[in-house]
């Protein structure tokens, strides 16, 4: 640490304002401090969103009540491989992506 004076003004200055670059230990913590913020904060909620779409898609079955995500409430009458039929209204049914559904119709619509 050092002492100086600046026009009648006492200043105090440590190490790292001197122009003395930090360890290499506290830049691996500090960057490793980061990325494990990241991955709490971002990527693991990522991953159990996915999780959690791909177990719905993967349970809709014949005459499950569905929401899609343009809002559209129906019945599922049949489904394929990648897709659905969602019967929207009496004898109107549009085939969509099972991907597009959002929730099924007796789910609680969850608060983000």
């Amino acid at each position: 640490m050092s002492v100086f004076s600046q026009d009648g003004v006492l200043v105090l200055m440590d190490g790292a304002a001197q122009g003395a670059s930090p360890s290499t230990l506290q830049q691996v913590v500090l960057f490793g401090s980061i990325a494990l913020i990241m991955y709490l904060f971002i990527f693991l909620p990522q991953s159990r969103e996915r999780k959690a779409k791909e177990a719905l898609v993967a349970s809709i079955a014949k005459d499950d009540k569905v929401v899609t995500l343009s809002g559209l409430h129906g019945r599922v009458t049949s489904v394929a491989e990648h897709t659905v039929e969602v019967e929207i209204a009496p004898n109107t049914r549009v085939t969509m992506d099972k991907a597009a559904i959002s929730r099924k119709g007796d789910a609680p619509v969850s608060a983000k």
